[in-house]
């Protein structure tokens, strides 16, 4: 090659490699400009009293509000509140379309004594929350001690939410048929599905510190879902080191080491978790049947159900009655069309023993539900019908 070719073949190079930068450096900026802009709540409009709108710069620090031209995150801080008067904890999402990639929220470690207390309410819109949620701090020592939900949440993408020492009341409901739900809970924090219910992918319910396990899982948290609305998760539930009071349907269902609570107080079917596969149990879970009801046989009292089978792995239940039995009323506690396999356990003078074939078992006291009051002693007896797929108790006299 002469050097005039050499010459003309370099200066193509630099013009082709200039021209590369050139188109590297507005797509480093494209996605630098997409990255989500943080928004972190002051609540002084509010507190003032002008207004409690997401839309309004005035309660945000910077006094620039959050858009719905991209995605964002959103930080609300513990608030530090005068004496008397509004705290800023009003807080209503005015915006249609916002989407969060994550939303933190830090409640308590307020000052002074504020006459509506400190932590949040968030209501209005619904929100697409796509990275998680992350709550830190101790709760509030005054009333609401712990901030509330009542703004419906979309899930655009499986994610975590990570919960520690707080609880939050969620009222409007959670939706993500798509997603899977990770919940990582610590130091007895809670999620209360109070009344809008859920409609997930999956669920994952993570008690943080594994050595509470089994009769301590209620150490870590829960989730409490109960109410008026559905509870569906149409894929997998796992819950592990931690408790679950669960109603509605479920996919495949795994209890290593957790608390499942069965049974609330209100309307009827509200007490039976349904799978659509298998149901494992481990050894070391517990399993509260919360309130056997008199009246007829297999209505309003807590049970599961399941399309596949259930494996009791020696799990240590424990029974309450709202009320006298009638003797000889039937109730069907676990139905498996895949068979059931195992054993359900008691604790006997601080002894887990297994609950045999037949045996009679003490019921604990609950009143709860308003029809009675201080029922007398229970006993109910226990059996396995691997054939059939069902575990039942039927209210026997004393033994």
């Amino acid at each position: 090659m002469s050097v005039r070719s050499r010459v003309r073949a370099t200066g193509a190079l630099a013009t082709a490699t200039a021209a590369a930068l050139a188109m590297a450096v507005p797509a480093a900026s494209a996605a630098t400009a997409r990255a989500p802009q943080t928004f972190t709540w002051s609540g002084a409009d509010s507190a003032a009293g002008v207004n409690n709108h997401w839309s309004d710069p005035g309660n945000w620090q910077g006094d620039v509000a959050p858009t719905t031209a991209q995605p964002v995150n959103l930080v609300f801080p513990p608030l530090h509140c005068a004496a008397t008067g509004p705290c800023g904890n009003g807080s209503v999402n005015d915006l249609t379309g916002l989407q969060v990639s994550r939303l933190t929220i830090q409640t308590a470690a307020v000052t002074g004594q504020a006459a509506v207390g400190p932590n949040y309410e968030l209501s209005g819109n619904a929100i697409s929350l796509s990275m998680g949620l992350v709550m830190t701090r101790q709760p509030s020592k005054r009333l609401p001690n712990n901030p509330a939900f009542l703004l419906p949440i979309q899930l655009a993408d499986s994610q975590t939410w990570s919960m520690d020492r707080s609880s939050l009341f969620e009222y409007a409901r959670v939706t993500g048929p798509s997603a899977t739900l990770t919940l990582k809970v610590a130091h007895r924090s809670d999620l209360l599905m109070q009344s809008g219910g859920a409609d997930l992918g999956g669920l994952n319910l993570i008690g943080a510190d594994p050595a509470d396990t089994g009769v301590h899982a209620r150490e870590n948290g829960q989730v409490v879902a109960t109410g008026g609305a559905p509870f569906t998760v149409t894929g997998a539930v796992t819950v592990t080191d931690a408790a679950a009071f669960l109603h509605g349907t479920v996919g495949p269902l795994s209890l290593p080491g957790s608390q499942l609570w069965l049974g609330t107080s209100v309307a009827a079917g509200e007490e039976t978790v349904s799978a659509t596969g298998n149901i494992a149990f481990g050894s070391q879970s517990i399993l509260n049947i919360n309130g056997l009801f008199p009246g007829k046989a297999g209505q309003s009292y807590p049970q599961i159900r399941a399309t596949g089978s259930v494996a009791l792995g020696g799990a240590v239940t424990t029974i309450s009655a709202g009320c006298a039995q009638r003797k000889g009323t039937l109730y069907t506690l676990i139905t498996a069309k895949g068979g059931v396999s195992g054993t359900l356990s008691r604790i006997d003078d601080g002894v887990v023993k297994p609950i045999s074939q037949g045996a009679v078992i003490e019921t604990q006291e609950n009143d709860a539900e308003g029809s009675c009051e201080g029922p007398p002693p229970q006993w109910v007896q226990i059996n396995y019908n691997d054939a059939a797929g069902t575990v039942t108790a039927t209210a026997v006299p004393r033994p």
